[in-house]
């Protein structure tokens, strides 16, 4: 008794026919495979080019407040993923953290100078 795999539509049952397919996508670049998701309905965005990297200012809290409302705002609209929204709000935690520590260590030690 054989059974019956089931593909999505896209991909020829035919094993010959369904490995050719498979070698094609191999070698489509990034644009065709953003086209084929977008296409396929597919709504999480890709993540920015390698040599394209995002910079904004992250010294103060308020700096880290403004980007994780920009990520939160981004997200609503659905130019991130929720998921990469998630990841990106726990690193600028971190950040927050971080700038925490410093400034309590620059109040301690400006305490123990006055005395």
């Amino acid at each position: 008794m054989t059974t019956s795999q089931t593909y999505p539509a896209n991909v020829p049952p035919n094993p010959a026919k369904r490995h050719a397919a498979m070698n094609s996508a191999k070698k489509m670049n990034k644009k065709d495979l953003a086209a084929l998701a977008a296409a396929s309905g597919e709504t999480g965005s890709p993540p920015p080019p390698k040599d394209s990297a995002y910079r904004c200012k992250l010294d103060s809290m308020q700096d880290i407040r403004r980007e994780m409302a920009k990520v939160y705002r981004e997200c609503r609209a659905e130019k991130i993923d929720p998921g990469n929204a998630v990841k990106l709000v726990g690193v600028l935690q971190s950040v927050a953290k971080t700038i925490e520590s410093c400034d309590l260590e620059k109040r301690i030690a400006a305490l123990e100078k006055k005395r």
